[in-house]
């Protein structure tokens, strides 16, 4: 289980609560609906404290605030254990590659245009490669984030339209009009210029 094993794990660093809050602020900074975390014995499951007092089980969540959140916690959790000298900054400091695939799946599109940033917010030192699916997460960055395995990129994407960046990145014909509507307007221009 994601929250028992990980803050049992870090309350055996030496019972040192700065690498705990580390742990904590990490979770907690990434999804910010949550104000604190904690593991419900009762439950036998994690539970996020939201701004109004109740408590969220993990449980209940998306499949994509749970991939997030046990993506952030296995970061955190790995920076504190390899690096626990540097206390409270843990997260923070340690520098690292982290390799993900398809980042956005099961994100909301809302955050999928901006996970990229807020990982990069969280994990100042960690360098990302991501595969992405996601005209969004592409609209959120910079032309030198991006390699593109079909070509190149032709300009910032952060200046483009969703349409612009699906058709234009990522091959996708015309994304503007669902297939059948389009099938149907040619069918209709045929009927009516015969």
């Amino acid at each position: 289980m994601l929250g028992l094993t990980q803050e049992d794990e870090v309350l055996k660093f030496g019972k040192d609560k700065a690498l705990y809050n580390a742990f904590v602020n990490t979770i907690t900074e990434l999804v910010g609906e949550w104000q604190d975390i904690k593991f419900s014995w009762y439950l036998d499951d994690l539970i996020g404290k939201t701004a109004d007092g109740t408590y969220l089980p993990y449980s209940h969540l998306s499949d994509g605030y749970r991939s997030i959140i046990a993506l952030a916690a296995e970061i955190a959790y790995r920076a504190i254990k390899l690096n626990p000298q540097f206390g409270a900054n843990a997260v923070k400091k340690t520098k690292g590659i982290v390799l993900i695939d398809e980042i956005d799946m099961h994100l909301h599109p809302k955050w999928q245009g901006r996970i990229v940033g807020d990982l990069k917010r969280v994990f100042p030192n960690i360098q990302f490669i991501a595969t992405i699916h996601s005209p969004f997460i592409v609209q959120s960055l910079k032309a030198n984030e991006i390699i593109n395995l079909d070509g190149e990129i032709s300009d910032d994407p952060i200046k483009k339209s969703i349409e612009e960046i699906t058709e234009d990145e990522m091959g996708v014909d015309n994304v503007r009009r669902s297939k059948k509507i389009t099938e149907y307007q040619k069918v209709a221009a045929e009927y009516f210029y015969c």
